[in-house]
């Protein structure tokens, strides 16, 4: 049955226009497309054929993986083999997915004449060819969001701590170029499909299904967010054990998401004063209907739980969400973020130069009597009459985002 399926859609396609392409039709069982293209590279790989890292998405269901000497030369080396990698090499090999009658298959085209460069010559072959731990640490690094500015500078650290002073060295001094390579490169490994929607619904459904308490999908089309709601059963169970007295809640933009969307992190203090992650939130869109969303999903997982004290910094979708969901519960406000708020600092110098000139003001009576003095029982010591483990910032949270973004 296989075979005359192969043998129709072999005679339904015509002659290929390049007589040096060679092709042939795999039938795709079990393997994802990601799994069937890595298993063919791999293969080339090993047999000499020839390495092939840089991915083009010629379609849905077209992928084109180029050589790795494929880049024009740009620099005075004009492509010398002994010099650079960028060679224009033209070698390539094709994916093409294809379903008929419940049968998947792919058409897989290679064209295996290299030109600019010797396969069989190792020095051309060693040429440039960026040092293995150092490409494992750019992997990291994009795997953290870093843009690709970020990611030469680490690199450029990384290289002067092994004392490698030649930044003409392109193995431990990388260029720009080299990292679009190896981003696309990586993204075509990694991802579960080349549209990060898609991957990231795959891999919800699949590898993070048990963690993952709410999942809403991002569509531009029906104008809905992306909201993730992770945690999983150890963090319940920690935030059973600690959350009843008090848990702490921040956001953070940069260097969790390479989107930049929202990345809420929820914590507990544990009896040993070391703050303890319970749950997630990763957010496109933010407002207060969102965020009490999130909570009451963490709220029903645990088991309709009320903690005696939230802190969070001023942020007003924050504090309303934690009202709407824990209406009894009391929100202190951060000391370190009273204090450093640009407004409040903004508006002391203001209110220093208008004592200076008039004793009375109603602007800054009415400002102090809306945003601080109504909420003065957030941050003002006479507030936190309660217990609340000692806890005057959220530097928890701070910290625990911190050691994320630099990791």
């Amino acid at each position: 049955m296989e075979r005359f399926w192969i043998s129709s859609l072999e005679d339904s396609l015509r002659k290929e226009s390049d007589a040096r392409v060679q092709r042939t039709i795999h039938i795709v069982k079990r393997d994802s497309r990601e799994d069937f293209m890595q298993n063919h590279l791999t293969c080339l790989m090993e047999s000499g054929t020839g390495t092939f890292v840089a991915i083009k998405k010629r379609g849905e269901n077209h992928f084109q993986w180029q050589c790795e000497k494929s880049n024009k030369p740009k620099g005075k080396s004009s492509g010398a083999p002994s010099i650079t990698c960028a060679n224009r090499c033209g070698a390539y090999v094709s994916f093409t997915f294809v379903s008929n009658n419940s049968t998947h298959g792919c058409i897989m085209r290679l064209m295996q004449e290299h030109s600019g460069h010797d396969l069989e010559d190792p020095k051309e072959n060693a040429v440039n060819r960026i040092d293995e731990e150092l490409m494992g640490y750019i992997h990291m690094c994009i795997s953290q969001g870093l843009l690709n500015g970020e990611i030469m500078l680490k690199c450029k650290d990384w290289s002067q701590s092994l004392q490698k002073s030649d930044i003409t060295d392109r193995r431990f001094y990388v260029a720009p170029e080299d990292i679009k390579v190896i981003k696309k490169s990586f993204y075509a490994h990694t991802r579960m499909d080349g549209n990060a929607c898609i991957s990231v619904d795959k891999l919800i459904k699949s590898n993070l299904q048990d963690n993952v308490v709410y999942y809403q999908p991002h569509s531009h089309n029906e104008k809905q967010p992306l909201i993730i709601v992770f945690s999983s059963q150890w963090q319940i169970e920690q935030l059973k054990k600690y959350g009843p007295t008090m848990i702490f809640l921040d956001a953070t933009y940069k260097g969790i998401t390479q989107y930049g969307f929202a990345f809420y992190a929820v914590l507990v203090k544990s009896n040993q004063g070391r703050g303890i992650p319970v749950a997630f939130f990763i957010v496109s869109e933010e407002s207060s209907d969102i965020l009490s969303l999130c909570l009451k999903k963490v709220q029903e997982a645990v088991g309709e739980f009320q903690p005696r004290c939230v802190m969070v910094d001023r942020d007003m979708k924050e504090i309303n969400a934690v009202h709407t969901v824990f209406p009894y519960a009391k929100v202190l406000l951060c000391w370190f973020h009273v204090l450093q708020a640009a407004e409040f600092e903004k508006m002391s110098k203001e209110v220093i130069v208008k004592i200076d000139r008039e004793t009375v003001s109603s602007v800054i009576s009415q400002y102090l009597q809306d945003h601080w003095f109504r909420n003065a029982d957030m941050w003002a010591n006479f507030g936190r009459r309660v217990y609340h483990q000692d806890s005057e910032t959220n530097k928890l949270v701070e910290r625990y985002a911190l050691c994320k973004n630099s990791d």
